[in-house]
């Protein structure tokens, strides 16, 4: 027979903790005590359940690894609500049908498998409005998001505008305008579009590039305007000679100089405020700073690919503003600030994560479920889309104090490596506006009412452990994000999670998904996330200060006594008799 202390905890706003658990074989008379030690009044939750939870946060996988394809490489996720879609690599392989993944909530699975629709190639996505939309490759109609990867109707009709349905079709865009051009490789023909982040812009007419060969690689690049580079397979490489090439006499048929050591043929290029480049399959790269010239014929000079990396495994290049940076297919990048004398070592790639926001009951929602708690991983980026009209007067905050600005000790807000994006499409951009400046996204919500407005943030490495969001106008709608760590990964690597909130079969835990960059996908529980009603045995509001005691509760084996609290204080004991 034991007797006396059973357990204690402090328990605070984010937790559901486990004060005392019934041994086995044993049955428990027991009291408790819980004092509020907060400066103000809390609803303290009491529970005995039997429920069998997990002693540690997602401390184990629940199922095998749900893998769609080890040889799928994808390059970004992109989606709304509970669908994501993957998308693969740019340049220079050729794409295949895009992939999707589902989360069943009502078998509260997560499952990975082709497109609903046979769309060929891979879509382009814009966001416009309160959707986010994607131009389909073949025919040019544009869906939104949820019926592209559902088979469903289209927004703007398709037309066929010269290629065929089993073309596997690419894009180039503008790096800033919204001009695009698209082809298939190994084909001579192209065609183009004004704007493609339009919901009706319609195509051009199907012409022939005038140059000998078929299509490697066409890039949009940006010198002192906006243009397009082409590579064929003869290894001659030529400019567009404006925008929007939608004509055979829109290029220059002026064949570009390829510096001493260059041959090959072109299979990526790329741009900065000063310079333009050009990767060959011969793992070579061309650079030329471009002055006040916008289609540089001459002056090239050539550097090497970094040690050990080939151009087949190459599948993004792009410059950062400070570094050219070559992507591969293994998941990391390479770069270099002084055109190739020295390389940096390899950075394991990490794709955006989407989550969709919107407003109920006048609290915050992630993928339609009301969230006590998020877990974002330290340097991935997650993307908070403000798509939907409940969002209206409620632009989303975070602060290292609960409640943020609300709070009886107010707290300032927290925009450290934010992003604020707002706004429809404009002829030189992807959002009206991109800011890094919170005031910037509090002025501006309301007036983007019915158009984008997403924050992008990515996490630093020395985030707090825990920020809180909260609404800037309105107290009470937030929610608790937890800064972690990206957990160690063997013989995976490591790309984005999806945190999905189970509330049908599971109402008491978080399901967790870690997606990986190979494809292979598990599941893990979060305990305590809502505690079933049926096994709430009190409930209280406590002033700071006052205790709330209940006594003679007895228990049977494996019974536990739970806690909640919404305010951050609360100390719990439990004493009795065990026999």
């Amino acid at each position: 027979m034991a007797n006396g202390l059973l357990g204690k905890k402090l328990v605070n706003v984010a937790d559901t903790e486990l004060v005392y658990t019934v041994p086995s074989a044993k049955v428990a008379t027991f009291n408790f005590s819980i004092l509020n030690n907060a400066a103000q009044a809390s609803t303290v939750n009491v529970y005995i359940s039997g429920t069998n939870y997990q002693t540690a946060d997602f401390s184990n996988y629940t199922s095998a690894a749900d893998s769609f394809t080890s040889s799928f490489k994808p390059r970004d996720i992109i989606g709304t609500g509970l669908n994501r879609l993957f998308l693969t690599s740019d340049h220079p392989a050729a794409k295949t049908a895009p992939k999707k993944a589902i989360v069943d909530h009502a078998a509260q699975t997560w499952t990975v498998s082709d497109m609903a629709s046979t769309l060929a190639g891979e879509p382009l996505p814009f966001y416009y409005n309160t959707e986010l939309y994607v131009r389909d490759m073949y025919a040019g109609a544009v869906y939104t998001f949820a019926n592209y990867i559902s088979g469903g109707s289209a927004t703007t009709a398709a037309t066929n505008w010269g290629f065929t349905g089993t073309d596997n079709i690419l894009w180039a865009t503008n790096v800033e305008a919204d001009n695009a051009v698209f082809y298939v490789k190994g084909s001579t023909g192209v065609n183009s579009i004004a704007d493609y982040r339009s919901t009706t812009n319609s195509y051009g007419t199907y012409y022939q590039i005038p140059f000998g060969g078929s299509i490697t690689s066409l890039v949009g690049v940006k010198t002192n305007s906006e243009r397009f580079i082409v590579g064929m397979s003869t290894g001659n490489v030529y400019w567009s000679s404006q925008a929007d090439p939608s004509a055979p006499g829109h290029w220059n048929t002026t064949i570009i100089t390829l510096p001493t050591g260059v041959s090959g043929t072109m299979v990526n290029a790329t741009s900065s405020a000063t310079k333009v480049y050009a990767a060959f399959d011969t793992e070579k790269i061309m650079v030329n700073t471009f002055g006040s010239t916008d289609e540089p014929l001459t002056g090239w000079t050539a550097f090497d690919f970094p040690s050990g990396k080939d151009a087949a495994n190459l599948i993004d290049m792009y410059h950062d503003g400070t570094n050219l940076v070559l992507q591969w297919d293994d998941f990391t990048t390479t770069s270099t600030a002084d055109d190739g004398t020295t390389w940096g070592s390899a950075v394991t790639v990490k794709a955006k994560q989407y989550l969709t926001v919107d407003v109920s009951a006048s609290k915050y929602r992630i993928e339609g479920i009301k969230t006590p708690e998020v877990e974002l991983v330290k340097g991935h980026t997650y993307v908070f889309q403000q798509l939907a009209a409940t969002n209206n007067t409620h632009p989303l905050s975070f602060s290292t104090t609960q409640d943020g600005t609300h709070a009886s000790s107010p707290g300032t807000a927290y925009s450290t490596g934010m992003t604020f994006k707002y706004g429809n499409p404009s002829a030189t951009a992807e959002f009206t506006g991109t800011s890094t400046t919170y005031t910037d996204w509090t002025s501006n919500h309301a007036t983007y009412n019915g158009q984008p407005r997403l924050i992008e943030f990515t996490v630093p490495s020395d985030a707090p452990a825990t920020l809180y969001a909260y609404c800037s106008a309105h107290s009470g709608m937030g929610f608790t994000i937890k800064c972690v760590d990206a957990p160690a990964q063997t013989g995976e690597k490591w790309l984005s999670t999806q945190t999905i909130w189970d509330s049908v079969n599971e109402g008491d835990a978080i399901k967790k998904i870690d997606v990986f960059a190979d494809g292979t996908t598990t599941t893990r529980l979060k305990r305590f996330n809502t505690l079933n009603n049926q096994d709430l045995y009190d409930k209280a509001t406590l002033s700071a200060g006052e205790v709330l005691e209940r006594t003679g509760i007895m228990a049977s084996a494996g019974e536990q006594l739970l806690v909640t609290t919404t305010v951050d204080g609360m100390v719990v004991r439990a004493h009795g008799i065990e026999e």
